[in-house]
């Protein structure tokens, strides 16, 4: 069996802080791994790399080291929705749990 792969990166920067996406397609997973701290600002970008027309979309998170609550949200709807999470930090994975639970009691 051949896959036909394709990778991209995109780097954004800032003051501070830097996000890495690197992104690979192998025809029915589109695996994006983040590196560094996510941002509100960046989830745009995080979007439009998982369009396309794979079955299933990965979300590698084990390099990624600060989120903010708005990444904690998208996270866990993007979840929801059946967009895998796999190597995520125990913190991000307890938020994301505290996040839901405080949206389904309001």
């Amino acid at each position: 069996m051949h896959f036909s792969r394709m990778h991209f990166s995109r780097m954004h920067f800032s003051s501070a802080m830097t996000l890495k996406i690197a992104k690979e397609v192998d025809g029915k997973r589109t695996i994006l791994r983040l590196s560094g701290r996510i941002q509100f600002a960046n989830l745009e970008d995080i979007e439009e790399l998982m369009e396309g027309n794979a079955e299933t979309i990965v979300l590698d998170l084990e390099e990624v080291t600060l989120v903010d609550v708005d990444v904690v949200r998208f996270l866990g709807t993007r979840e929801a929705e059946g967009v895998e999470l796999v190597n995520c930090s125990p913190y991000i994975r307890d938020w994301i749990f505290r996040e839901r639970s405080t949206d389904e009691r309001d």
